[in-house]
C-alpha cells in the first residue's frame, strides 16, 4: 500500500500517496498543494496531527498524479493526519 506523506519541494509543499521516490525525485498521486495551513506550527506537527483550524486553510484540488524534482523533505502521515487532510474543503 502506498504511504500518504507531505512533501517539501522547491516548488512547494504537496501530500498524497508516494509512489515512488529516486534520489531527489518523488512520483505521488491524489496530490494536492498545502499553500496555507492554519492550526500547526509546523509541517512535522502537519504530518502527526493535521490542521485545527481547517476552514483558515488554502489546499488546491487535486490532481491525479504528479511528480517532483529537487524533493528534500518527505514526512509520512499519521492515519489521523490523512483524514484530517483530506476533509479540508478544497481551495478554489
Amino acid at each position: 500500500m502506498e504511504e500518504f506523506v507531505i512533501a517539501r519541494g522547491p516548488a512547494g509543499v504537496y501530500a498524497g500517496y508516494l509512489v515512488s521516490e529516486n534520489n531527489m525525485e518523488v512520483e505521488m498521486r491524489d496530490v494536492f498543494c498545502l499553500w496555507h495551513f492554519e492550526g500547526a506550527a509546523s509541517l512535522n506537527q502537519l504530518a502527526l496531527e493535521g490542521v485545527k483550524i481547517p476552514d483558515a486553510c488554502k489546499f488546491s484540488i487535486s490532481i491525479p498524479r504528479m511528480r517532483m524534482k529537487g524533493v528534500f523533505q518527505i514526512l509520512p502521515c499519521s492515519e489521523a493526519a490523512r483524514k484530517n487532510l483530506c476533509e479540508v474543503k478544497r481551495w478554489k
